[in-house]
């Protein structure tokens, strides 16, 4: 669904270009996101589940803030 919609969005002469900046994007998410969890329960595990939502939380509104400024305009 993901290279359809890239190529929906930013034409089919850029769909390799934006495919590639996804998967590199979902990839570090990947290794990141753990990374974070592990951190926040080693410093607070009393607050570990509570403060790992939030940041989760933080991340998706990050996101959702990037993907309403994407312009499908033609330019």
């Amino acid at each position: 669904m993901m290279p359809a919609t890239i190529s929906e969005l930013f034409g089919p002469e850029k769909m390799t270009i934006m495919y590639c900046a996804v998967l590199t994007a979902w990839s570090l998410g990947g290794v990141i996101g753990p990374q974070i969890t592990a951190y926040i329960k080693d410093t607070q595990p009393s607050q570990a589940i509570k403060i790992s939502f939030i940041v989760g939380t933080v991340f998706i509104a990050i996101g959702f803030l990037f993907s309403i400024m994407i312009s499908d305009k033609k330019k």
